[in-house]
């Protein structure tokens, strides 16, 4: 399947990086609502090394504590959350490799990573291109085959082939199991409970 481009400035409402108490950058799409608790909440809740994911009417956010950092990203509904893992995770990489350490020593000097929109802002073109890939998946209970997004990094990093991950459309839940080449070899329906 080729890969569907989205422009993601479009559909992603902010990108907020800081530890439990402060904040180090923020970007926000223009026009759009931040709402602090949600950044709150995600720095309370976000594991280390894991991306938790929270949704809420029309919104979807992704976050993951990295070095006591916490990164978050937040779209509208209509953007897959592993093409959110996918961009956070390469936000959270070129930040730790622009700035490591150094910002942990920091408090008060809000604009010092304000050139980080710039990295931001390109990463929004690029991550679809390299760190995405895109597979139908066939549906026998609603008979629509439809297009999931998979993160390039859920396959470098599985520990056997076929590996599974859960899709979830139309309050239907589908097991599909990929190979290593990112091809669909099953599809299951499951249910889905919580």
């Amino acid at each position: 399947m080729k890969n569907p481009i989205i422009n993601l400035i479009e559909h992603i409402f902010f990108v907020d990086i800081g530890e439990v108490n402060t904040d180090l950058f923020k970007w926000k799409k223009p026009n759009s609502v931040l709402f602090r608790m949600d950044i709150i909440a995600a720095r309370a809740e976000a594991n280390e090394d894991y991306f938790r994911r929270q949704e809420r009417s029309n919104v979807r956010i992704m976050f993951i504590k990295k070095n006591n950092l916490v990164f978050t990203i937040a779209s509208d509904e209509s953007i897959q959350f592993q093409l959110l893992e996918a961009l956070l995770e390469r936000i959270m990489d070129e930040f730790l490799e622009n700035y490591g350490m150094f910002t942990f020593s920091i408090t008060g000097l809000s604009n010092l990573f304000e050139g980080f929109q710039e990295v931001v802002l390109k990463l929004f073109e690029t991550v679809q291109h390299e760190r995405v890939t895109w597979v139908l998946v066939p549906c026998k209970l609603c008979k629509i085959s439809h297009a999931m997004c998979i993160n390039k990094t859920l396959i470098e990093k599985a520990p056997s082939f076929p590996m599974s991950i859960v899709y979830l459309h139309k309050g239907i839940g589908l097991i599909v199991y990929l190979d290593a080449h990112m091809k669909v070899r099953g599809v299951e329906p499951v249910t889905i409970t919580g």
